[in-house]
């Protein structure tokens, strides 16, 4: 099979993130929530990891921990609420199963492919490229795992009677999963715009659905944009040059 072609063309479908503007929006944050921040990423990383182990040792509790599951995925060191380049990254591995027939390359591109699966299962791009590339080739997973999972993260993102307000918005961890919503409830994107409520970040959708009816559709998009000014700030702190004395 050449999943070259294939790839090329899930690529597609998974490049177009439905996201406000971010270049307008001020993070104020202290060094103290900062460190609080920081602080936390290695409890729950460990704690994302021991609850994976569990999900793939005993799929039938995927129902009832996934939930859990993605709500540490956001306090992760691993966590990105964007797909691209964790995508690429998986791909890269899968591709090398077309150049080779050398067992032991494909066994370690497949542990490398399996352990970035892994890591970013709950990032709704990479749980259904799991599932796409599991239905195509055995080697790359069970399809009905990643369908479980897949499924249940729907579910758990996308229910009756969200968005309509600021108090029901959708609660976004990645941009896939706003995506998956609006495709499948919006027949035309008019306007999208980023907004803060009490230190909360909402991408506002005013969508025309699929009715013909113009709605405002509300995402509640804080902990991506938290963790992106995070990022930054951490960022900005290793490249500030110290002040040397004057001799």
């Amino acid at each position: 099979m050449n999943f070259a072609v294939l790839l090329s063309v899930l690529f597609i479908a998974f490049s177009m993130p439905a996201y406000a503007e971010l270049s307008d929006i001020k993070q104020s944050m202290s060094p103290r929530e900062l460190n609080v921040w920081k602080s936390r990423i290695p409890r729950y990383t460990k704690q994302y990891d021991e609850l994976l182990k569990e999900i793939y040792k005993n799929p039938d509790i995927i129902k009832d921990k996934v939930p859990l599951l993605r709500s540490y995925y956001p306090l992760t060191q691993q966590y990105q609420p964007f797909s691209k380049e964790i995508l690429d990254k998986i791909a890269a591995h899968a591709m090398v199963l077309d150049s080779t027939s050398d067992n032991e390359i494909i066994n370690d591109a497949l542990a490398s492919y399996n352990g970035l699966i892994r890591k970013h299962l709950m990032n709704f791009d990479v749980a259904s490229f799991a599932l796409t590339m599991a239905r195509l080739d055995g080697r790359f997973g069970d399809e009905f795992f990643y369908k479980k999972i897949r499924d249940t993260l729907i579910k758990t993102f996308n229910r009756d009677g969200m968005g309509t307000r600021s108090e029901t918005a959708y609660n976004i961890l990645s941009y896939g999963e706003e995506t998956y919503v609006l495709e499948h409830i919006a027949k035309k994107i008019e306007s999208s715009e980023i907004f803060e409520v009490r230190k909360k970040y909402y991408n506002v959708h005013e969508i025309i659905n699929n009715d013909g009816n113009y709605k405002q559709i509300f995402m509640n998009v804080t902990q991506p944009i938290k963790n992106i000014f995070y990022n930054k700030a951490i960022e900005e702190q290793k490249n500030k040059t110290p002040l040397r004395p004057i001799q």
